[in-house]
């Protein structure tokens, strides 16, 4: 099938369906259909909502969680109630998939998730993905929040560490 056709039957499937249907559809094995999908669900005013994409990082499918965060991440703005809603799962891997989307999003948008992460979250593997991302988006405004994990997760050579590159990156940025 074409993918022009296989795009016009993924907008007309996304439309319809419900966000079990849309987990079964996007897991779908022909890879052509659940491109067009994924890029029917993010696309701007699409049907389906971020919530419907968030699903799917709970995939047992590796292909369908990568697609699921490059349409949340296209999604942007759109997509942060469903990401604050993920960053908030008690699932720690699904708070790492969150982490993952804000890669891709302004920083105004990601600074204060990246924060609320760093200040609040217990979980070591969370926290050395918010200091990678914050690096990679450089907010200085960060740099607190960042001494305060290093200063929770002290006995963690790993994250101090990561805490120490994440700063040098960031300040490096500065000058």
């Amino acid at each position: 099938m074409p993918f022009v056709t296989h795009k016009h039957h993924a907008q007309s499937l996304s439309a319809q369906m419900s966000g079990h249907d849309t987990t079964h559809a996007c897991a779908a094995p022909d890879a052509a259909l659940r491109a067009a999908m994924f890029e029917s669900m993010s696309a701007p005013g699409a049907q389906a909502p971020a919530e419907r994409l968030s699903t799917l990082l709970q995939s047992e499918q590796a292909a369908v969680r990568g697609a699921a965060i490059a349409a949340l991440q296209l999604m942007g703005e759109d997509a942060r109630e469903a990401v604050d809603a993920i960053l908030s799962h008690p699932d720690v891997d699904l708070r790492l998939l969150g982490v993952e989307v804000m890669r891709a999003w302004p920083t105004r948008s990601a600074m204060p998730r990246l924060e609320r992460l760093l200040n609040d979250d217990q979980h070591v593997n969370v926290c050395l993905a918010a200091l990678d991302v914050a690096a990679v988006l450089g907010a200085p405004v960060l740099l607190p929040a960042m001494g305060r994990v290093r200063d929770r997760f002290s006995d963690n050579d790993i994250l101090c560490f990561a805490e120490e590159q994440a700063r040098f990156r960031i300040l490096a940025r500065r000058t």
